[in-house]
């Protein structure tokens, strides 16, 4: 069975590694850095920032839901 918050997050999964992989090419192109985007989604904190994003997600789309 799945729960509301599993469809969220399979929902908003593309979104969401869509956002993380372009603020990792913004913050390349803001501090001029040399960054392999797919190495850096890929480390320990992003994939913290990625957990942060999803409980967001679920806690926006919950909220919001009438």
């Amino acid at each position: 069975m799945i729960c509301a918050v599993d469809e969220i997050l399979e929902e908003s999964n593309q979104t969401i590694q869509e956002l993380l992989e372009r603020f990792v090419q913004e913050l390349a192109v803001d501090f001029n850095l040399d960054v392999v985007v797919s190495e850096t989604v890929a480390q320990p904190e992003a994939t913290a920032l990625r957990g942060a994003m999803q409980t967001f997600a679920v806690w926006m789309v919950q909220h919001n839901r009438k």
